[in-house]
């Protein structure tokens, strides 16, 4: 088993930024459909999703309640990098496959999968930065 074996695609790319507004008009001005703006109280994050084309997304991102763990990564991402690429998610059939094969592999991880509090049947994991070389990997399955 690899990865690349359970890998059906980019499901999105996330960038963080300082202010949400600007990066909106500057991804308009790109070209790039604006879907929706969300906040995610549970991870402190508003958040503004692009349609990439092939199913894929962007979204946009900048921290607001830095009380909670994810806003805290994101700002700290900021503080040290400035705003850019904050995680890359790839979309896989089996998500219980790939964290286990990562696991063995001695992989860091950031959690267990589990479902998307938003889009409960969604789960997703992390794999830390530190494995990464300095961008969060997601993986996604539905």
């Amino acid at each position: 088993m690899s990865v690349a074996e359970q890998m059906k695609g980019f499901w999105g790319v996330l960038v963080a930024v300082n202010n949400l507004d600007e990066a909106i008009q500057s991804y308009q001005k790109f070209g790039f459909e604006f879907l929706e703006r969300t906040t995610r109280e549970e991870w402190g994050i508003e958040v503004a999703q692009f349609k990439a084309g092939n199913g894929s997304i962007m979204e946009v991102l900048s921290p607001v309640a830095e009380d909670k763990q994810v806003a805290q990564a994101v700002r700290k991402f900021l503080d040290k990098h400035g705003e850019g690429v904050y995680q890359v998610s790839i979309h896989v059939a089996d998500i219980d496959a790939v964290h286990n094969f990562l696991r063995e592999k001695g992989v860091r991880l950031w959690m267990e999968p589990r479902p998307v509090p938003f889009r409960p049947s969604v789960r997703q994991m992390w794999v830390s930065p530190r494995s990464t070389h300095g961008v969060f990997l997601e993986f996604i399955s539905r």
